[in-house]
């Protein structure tokens, strides 16, 4: 994968987030160019999963915030030359606390559709203070796309070159035999974090399985350099 194919891919997300109406906001500083800031980096090597999710939102560390608060972080950086790999980072992270719209919040009220019309935003502050109050999502987790352009930390069956890493300090890393794309990566994340509003795309959105089925074609399978074939004896994502 070159960086055209991220940049298109890049777009798309922002396309299908939209269409399914969960983007809240897109970055407001290119983290690709950029980087996350300092406060971020050192949040992450925290034990705080909830520490490094606020600290993300307070510095503006996302290139796609979602309706629910999570959020998605994209990096790529080009290939030195012919013999390494593009040094690529897909993240989610899931918002750790409790969550619901503000819509759904004006329901629990017992509220009449014409009274909450009539309410509007003013309810905005009530509303904020019920998310902090809401308990902890104890099922949230990370999810991180990881290839590396270092070449020397590869060790086949112990260190793949791309690997997929599950939730915050596990050893949970599932070898690639291919670089995905931005897009594959969020199709990947919506699938495994909401399987109703998945099942329901699928079953319904035609334009959401067009772009599924688009963009799977457009990963980039790995050479037996940088995938060896012992490491298809091993179980792996294709």
């Amino acid at each position: 994968m070159n960086a055209s194919v991220f940049s298109q891919s890049f777009k798309e997300v922002e396309i299908l987030l939209k269409s399914l109406e969960i983007l809240q906001q897109k970055g407001v500083k290119n983290i690709n160019k950029d980087g996350v800031s300092i406060e971020f980096k050192k949040a992450s090597q925290e034990d705080s999963y909830k520490k490094i999710h606020s600290t993300a939102l307070e510095k503006f560390d996302y290139d796609f915030l979602l309706e629910d608060q999570s959020f998605f972080q994209f990096q790529y950086e080009n290939a030195i030359n012919k013999k390494t790999l593009p040094n690529i980072r897909y993240a989610y992270f899931q918002n750790p606390q409790g969550f619901k719209t503000y819509l759904d919040f004006l329901h629990e009220q017992n509220l009449s559709n014409d009274e909450i019309e009539e309410i509007g935003d003013s309810w905005r502050n009530e509303y904020e203070q019920f998310l902090t109050e809401m308990e902890l999502n104890v099922s949230a987790t990370t999810i991180r796309f990881d290839v590396e352009s270092d070449f020397s930390r590869y060790k086949p069956l112990i260190h793949s070159n791309a690997h997929l890493h599950i939730g915050h300090k596990t050893d949970i890393r599932i070898p690639f035999d291919k670089i995905i794309t931005p897009l594959q990566f969020v199709f990947f994340v919506l699938k495994h974090t909401d399987y109703n509003k998945w099942k329901e795309n699928i079953e319904k959105n035609s334009l959401f399985v067009s772009m599924l089925i688009k963009e799977k074609k457009k990963a980039t399978v790995l050479s037996s350099t940088f995938f060896a074939n012992g490491e298809k004896d091993d179980i792996y994502l294709i």
